[in-house]
């Protein structure tokens, strides 16, 4: 079992009468749970849970703000490696619905 968090930043910005853009602010405390562990594999689940901000802002310098709950389950991950681990999850939530990537065990 494993504590941590998600944290996500994020942005966008469209060119129309308004020219506005958007900036997303995510932070979620997570709880990971591995199944199976050695020292060159896991297999794991996953659930996080917390807030995203998103911050919107028109020409006319008018800038709101929104709190809104967010979350991440994830039902089934698997890593490959020893300090440099490649990763590929499958869920549901803030992160999508399949990830990867590489993740780097100090």
């Amino acid at each position: 079992m494993a504590l941590g968090a998600v944290v996500a930043i994020a942005g966008c910005k469209w060119d129309d009468e308004k020219d506005a853009s958007s900036k997303f602010f995510t932070v979620m405390p997570a709880v990971k749970y591995n199944w199976k562990n050695t020292r060159y594999f896991s297999m794991y689940s996953k659930i996080a849970a917390g807030l995203t901000i998103k911050t919107e802002n028109g020409r006319d310098n008018h800038d709101n703000s929104q709190v809104a709950f967010n979350f991440q389950i994830t039902g089934f991950g698997v890593e490959f490696g020893k300090t440099l681990r490649v990763f590929a999850e499958a869920g549901l939530g803030e992160q999508g619905i399949i990830l990867g990537g590489l993740r780097y065990i100090f």
